[in-house]
C-alpha cells in the first residue's frame, strides 16, 4: 500500500514538471516550514545593516596579497581619534595634589611593521597626543608663581594585544616634551612614559576606553594618569 502511494506521487511530479507553480509554491513553503525563514532573515538582517552603515567592516581574514594602492607605511584610513578626562598624581617632589587632565590622541595602524589585515587585530600602531594638566603647587613658603596649565606633547608606538568587536587592549610607549607654563621651579623637558589602553566598543565606530599612563620625570619624579573617554573610529 505505501508503495502505491510513493508510486502516485512520483507520477504526479513528474507529470506536473518542475515549472508547475502549485508544486513550486508547495516546495518553497516546505523549504520556509524546514527552516523557519533563516536564510530570508539573514539575508534581510544584512542588507538593513549595510543600509544603516555602509562603512566596511575592519578584515576578518588576512589578505595574502595586498592591493598594489595600500598603504605601505601608515594606514591612514583606520584613524583614529581619543579623547579622555581623568586625574594626574604627581610623586612627592613636585609638592603638587592630585590634579585634573585632558588628553586628546590620534592613533592609526603602522603597516610598516604589522599589516592592518591581520585577522586578530594584533599589529603596531603610531600616535601622537597632546595632554593640558592644571596644576597647583603646595610647597611652603609660597612660591611666586603656584599654579599654571602643564602642556606636554607626546609621540610613541603601541601594539594592539586584542582586537574585536567588544573589546580592546593594546600596550603604549612614548616620549613627551612638556612645559610647565612658568610655574615656579618646575623645568621644562623632555620625559619617556608607558601605560595601556582598555576599550569596550557601544557601537561600530566608537568605544568607551580607560588608559592609566606612568610618566617618568626629572631626577626621578614620576606622573600617574588615569584617564576615562571615548575613542571615535574614522
Amino acid at each position: 500500500m505505501t508503495s502505491f502511494w510513493i508510486d502516485a506521487v512520483l507520477m504526479l511530479g513528474m507529470a506536473a514538471g518542475p515549472d508547475d507553480p502549485i508544486l513550486r509554491d508547495e516546495a518553497l513553503a516546505d523549504l520556509e516550514r524546514r527552516t523557519g525563514g533563516v536564510s530570508d532573515r539573514v539575508d534581510r538582517r544584512e542588507r538593513r545593516r549595510q543600509q544603516e552603515d555602509p562603512r566596511p567592516q575592519r578584515p576578518q581574514e588576512r589578505l595574502d596579497e595586498r592591493p598594489a594602492d595600500a598603504p605601505t607605511i601608515i594606514d591612514w584610513e583606520w584613524l583614529e581619534l581619543h579623547a579622555r578626562l581623568g586625574m594626574a598624581k604627581f610623586s612627592k617632589d613636585f609638592h603638587i595634589n592630585m590634579s585634573p587632565c585632558v588628553v586628546i590622541e590620534g592613533r592609526a595602524p603602522l603597516v610598516l611593521l604589522s599589516p592592518s589585515d591581520n585577522p586578530d587585530g594584533e599589529y603596531f600602531g603610531v600616535f601622537a597626543e597632546l595632554n593640558m594638566t592644571f596644576i597647583k603647587r603646595t610647597i611652603q613658603p609660597a612660591v611666586d608663581k603656584p599654579s599654571g596649565a602643564m602642556i606636554a606633547l607626546g609621540v610613541g608606538m603601541d601594539y594592539t594585544i586584542l582586537r574585536n568587536t567588544t573589546w580592546m587592549v593594546l600596550v603604549r610607549a612614548g616620549i613627551q616634551y612638556a612645559t610647565y607654563g612658568g610655574v615656579t621651579d618646575l623645568k621644562d623637558g623632555m620625559s619617556p612614559f608607558a601605560g595601556f589602553t582598555v576599550g569596550m566598543s557601544v557601537s561600530r565606530s566608537v568605544s568607551i576606553t580607560l588608559s592609566p599612563t606612568y610618566i617618568l620625570g626629572q631626577q626621578n619624579d614620576s606622573i600617574i594618569m588615569g584617564t576615562l573617554g571615548v575613542a571615535i573610529e574614522f
